[in-house]
């Protein structure tokens, strides 16, 4: 596929449309010619040619694109120009609306409802006037893959419904992340795509396919807090590798504490003064969420921890790079970097302090009884219980007993009363 930029071309005429396309042709019939490309390679070449020839592709940056100009006249006046060229017209929506200002944190499809309606409004002139479907592309490579309109706003209004609840119930930063934390860990249950890397690793994908991995799980937890736009919370996603120094047990199997993999996870940066808690927290939802032995989700063991315990992590090594890169490509390459190197750690450990467990415990109470509607008093001090139980089993499993956070220094505690009975 070859496409063209929206901003580049929607005030042109036809005939400026068309140098703009005769020119790209012969630039790339030049390339096609050159000695230095393979067969493979010439092959790739004549197929952007035949697609140049024969298709008028318009890609919208919505990071990039003022929804001012992301009008159905505009594209009006596209539809017309690819008629008058004979070429069928297909529109593309890459990338987000722009809830950062630093590009590469964006989430890619995650868009303000304005921008959505003023995509159905577009989608059904096309449908309409028998052109192509609005599509929505992450991967350039792929535009067969691209997502519908229908698949984004499923997306979209599964955020959404988070962000209302949040909202609604005038939730503090630490309820809202507890809260975003519980319904991650029930609803999602790692599985790995074979098919499209996208499935297991985009807003989109993990919305409308069984599919999600460490990144699927990182980028939704940030897509709320992105959209939620809370004053005092603020999320951030990283990568590091990780290593086991020993064999699986098979809990922690089945809690994909995985080795030997780059693995993402949410950096969370919070001020709140109900609770007294500020800072910024490691957050590692993928870790906590539900499987075989955990149908409803492993706890809050992974929720807002110190920096610090990545380096307490049980017979597992943690390290992030520099370059990000070098986290995935760690899996082949031997790096000399030490743990306490990692900037997450470096960046954050003097603003990461361990939350009390009280402050835990006090906020999932008044968290639950917002959930729980229906239930006494005695039936959520219940829940609380049973989540900080299942949650301090993990955290067992979890970090070694050098680790700062409370669930892992309450099991201490319990043990160490154990051990005077």
């Amino acid at each position: 596929m070859y496409e063209h930029s929206f901003l580049d071309i929607y005030m042109k005429t036809k005939d400026e449309v068309l140098e703009v396309i005769n020119k790209l042709i012969d630039e790339l019939e030049i390339e096609y010619n050159d000695d230095k490309y393979d067969e493979n390679s010439k092959k790739d070449i004549r197929n952007v040619i035949n697609t140049t020839k024969t298709e008028l592709n318009v890609v919208v940056d919505a990071y990039n694109t003022s929804l001012e100009l992301i009008t159905l006249d505009n594209v009006k006046r596209l539809i017309n120009i690819s008629k008058e060229l004979k070429l069928p017209f297909k529109l593309y929506v890459s990338d987000g609306t722009k809830f950062n200002d630093d590009y590469t944190i964006n989430v890619s499809m995650l868009f303000d409802d304005e921008t959505i309606d003023r995509f159905i409004e577009i989608n059904n002139y096309l449908v309409e006037n028998n052109e192509c479907e609005l599509k929505f592309l992450e991967d350039y490579l792929n535009p067969n893959l691209a997502w519908s309109l229908e698949q984004i706003i499923t997306a979209n209004d599964s955020v959404n419904s988070i962000k209302n609840f949040i909202e609604n119930n005038k939730l503090t930063p630490f309820e809202a992340v507890a809260f975003i934390h519980k319904i991650v860990i029930s609803t999602f249950q790692y599985n790995e795509s074979e098919e499209d890397s996208l499935f297991s690793r985009s807003l989109i994908g993990i919305m409308n396919t069984d599919y999600i991995v460490c990144v699927g799980f990182a980028t939704f937890v940030k897509a709320v807090v992105d959209k939620l736009g809370l004053a005092g919370l603020s999320c951030e996603t990283y990568t590091g590798f990780i290593e086991r120094e020993d064999e699986h047990s098979e809990l922690s199997e089945y809690m994909y504490f995985l080795s030997g993999e780059a693995h993402m996870q949410n950096l969370v940066k919070i001020a709140d003064e109900k609770y007294g808690v500020y800072g910024a927290y490691v957050l590692d939802s993928c870790w906590d969420s539900k499987s075989k032995y955990f149908p409803s989700g492993k706890g809050f063991a992974n929720f807002m921890y110190p920096v610090t315990d990545l380096l307490c992590l049980k017979n597992i090594k943690f390290v992030q790079h520099q370059n990000s890169l070098d986290d995935v490509l760690s899996q082949f390459i031997e790096y000399d970097e030490k743990s306490e190197d990692s900037p997450v750690i470096v960046d954050n450990k003097d603003n990461s302090n361990p939350i009390n467990i009280d402050i835990l415990t006090d906020c999932l109470y008044n968290l639950y009884k917002v959930i729980y509607t229906k239930a006494d008093e005695e039936e959520i001090e219940l829940r609380v219980e049973r989540t900080i139980e299942v949650s301090k089993i993990v955290s067992k499993e979890m970090f070694n007993s050098n680790a700062t956070n409370a669930l892992r220094q309450e099991v201490l505690k319990d043990e160490l009363m154990d051990l005077d009975i």
